[in-house]
């Protein structure tokens, strides 16, 4: 009889076990969903007022003033021919007018 019961008792902790860690790992790829969801929301946020803008064709300079009065999400900086603001790369030619607009981190 007490091996039946360390048997049952056995199976019943696995059991348990195996519930908690398919719980945990559910939970788990779900808070990775939820972030990855939240940064593309905050992609689609920036694009929707870079578009508001009209920034193909606008000098370095000028834009840069706006986009600091405008308070997308995160401060724009000018590094390599390329004013950085948020995920995005607005490229700029010789003459600092922004030619392109491209994703900073599509490759992530």
């Amino acid at each position: 009889m007490k091996k039946w019961i360390v048997i049952l008792s056995l199976a019943l902790l696995l059991s348990n076990g195996f519930w908690i860690n398919k719980t945990l790992n559910y939970e788990i790829a779900l808070s990775y969903a939820a972030g990855t969801i939240n940064s593309n929301l905050n992609e689609i946020q920036q694009a929707m007022q870079l578009v508001n803008l009209d920034v193909l064709g606008r000098h370095a300079d000028e834009l840069l003033v706006q986009l600091d009065s405008e308070k997308i999400t995160s401060m724009p900086f000018e590094k390599e021919g390329c004013i950085n603001v948020g995920f995005f790369c607005l490229e700029l030619n010789e003459s600092r007018h922004v030619t392109a607009v491209s994703c900073s981190n599509c490759g992530r």
